[in-house]
């Protein structure tokens, strides 16, 4: 098989040839860019450790080490993601991490040092949007504070725009990408970007939306409708640019769960989140061949249910460290309805601290609870963390490697 056959044929729920590998196919199934530059160097791989994720400084994976661990998935994403321009897309800038690993931001990025030694990152406006602390691996968004006592008023429907329309120089990129992706390559392809935080709808910020969902549940609904609307509006144009090149593609990413349990109720969920992704989910659905990607973190078990009569296809980063999301029980509650893209392999607790050894034994054992009958794409649970070591990540792929053989 091919890989997008692989691919295509897991997330129908077949059993494939082989449980298709996914190391960097979105930003939430990549690698940091300190783990990734000491792996390459423990391979032998000559290559530069390229950003392409500012935040959460997440490397762009080389082809040489895609075949090396026999990965099956690419990313299909907007310029904008990683670039100021599309003038600059594919131009880099050096930079040398505070660790000490040589490294390459996207030419553009902003970057200034306080006086602290701490990292700013800052927008074309001047505005700093994020800050790593001195010795640090990632920024931490900067937002500003919400001044509760003044915030009396719930901002009129009416004001509420959401973006219905991209720039033509997007969907053009979006276009030519996916085709060469397509047409020159095998890999099944996910597509994000375009899509909406049913859940995290910045109406005056995470905080203040809780709070109005508990409140407000018919407004909250109402905004909710509207941010559906507007999604389908800007993925109507990227089918237009990309067609079914895509096997997938990312409607969401919302962070609805904490380690212990989620952040609103299942009804909450039901009333004011889920009709938003049911009305993106039948758009897909009935008009395109894609399957819907959701990306929601942590203990989620009791919303699986609603994601499942929404309509999603596919849930990652399946967070099984968190309380009651055990493999076992996932996959035999869920696994004939949903596909798992993720819990491979712990990355709290087993990747970075086990040994080669253990790390090798519990993604043999997650691959045997999650693979049988497909509906599997094997993924460690969100990105590989900065201080991981090279010879894990390599017992963590090679584990898969040798189960498929």
């Amino acid at each position: 098989m091919t890989k997008r056959e692989r691919l295509i044929q897991t997330l129908n729920h077949q059993e494939p040839d082989r449980v298709p590998v996914d190391f960097g196919g979105m930003r939430s199934t990549g690698i940091a860019a300190s783990a990734y530059a000491k792996l390459v160097d423990h391979l032998g791989i000559d290559t530069r450790t390229k950003i392409y994720d500012i935040g959460q400084m997440l490397a762009v994976v080389d082809e040489e080490v895609l075949k090396r661990f026999q990965v099956d998935v690419v990313p299909l994403e907007p310029f904008h993601a990683s670039w100021r321009q599309r003038a600059y897309v594919d131009q880099w800038e050096p930079r040398t991490l505070f660790d000490g690993t040589p490294a390459h931001f996207p030419k553009g990025t902003r970057i200034e040092t306080t006086p602290e030694g701490d990292w700013d990152l800052v927008n074309d406006a001047g505005e700093i949007t994020g800050r790593m602390p001195k010795n640090g691996y990632y920024f931490d968004s900067i937002e500003s504070p919400i001044d509760f006592a003044s915030e009396t008023k719930i901002v009129p429907l009416e004001e509420l725009n959401p973006a219905t329309t991209i720039p033509d120089e997007e969907l053009e990129y979006l276009q030519t990408k996916a085709r060469h992706l397509y047409e020159d390559t095998d890999y099944g392809i996910l597509g994000f970007g375009f899509g909406t935080g049913f859940a995290q709808l910045s109406i005056g910020g995470w905080t203040n939306w809780l709070c109005l969902m508990a409140t407000e549940p018919n407004y909250c609904q109402d905004v909710v409708a509207k941010a559906a609307e507007a999604t389908i509006a800007r993925l109507t144009l990227v089918y237009e640019a990309v067609g079914d090149c895509p096997q997938a593609w990312g409607i969401a990413s919302d962070d609805m769960g904490t380690q212990k349990g989620e952040l609103l109720s299942p009804a909450m969920f039901a009333s004011i989140v889920q009709p938003g992704y049911a009305a993106v989910c039948r758009w897909v659905h009935e008009n395109t061949q894609w399957k819907t990607f959701i990306h929601c973190c942590g203990s989620v078990s009791r919303l699986l249910p609603g994601f499942i009569e929404a309509g999603i296809d596919i849930f990652n980063p399946v967070q099984t460290s968190a309380a009651n999301m055990e493999p076992a029980s996932l996959k035999q509650a869920y696994g004939r309805d949903i596909v798992f893209w993720g819990g491979g392999c712990d990355t709290q607790s087993v990747l970075p601290f086990g040994t080669p050894e253990e790390v090798y034994r519990h993604v043999q054992e997650r691959l045997d609870i999650f693979a049988p009958g497909g509906g599997f794409v094997f993924n460690q649970v969100h990105n590989v963390q900065a201080h991981t070591p090279p010879e894990n990540v390599i017992a963590m792929l090679d584990a898969v490697g040798d189960w498929n053989d």
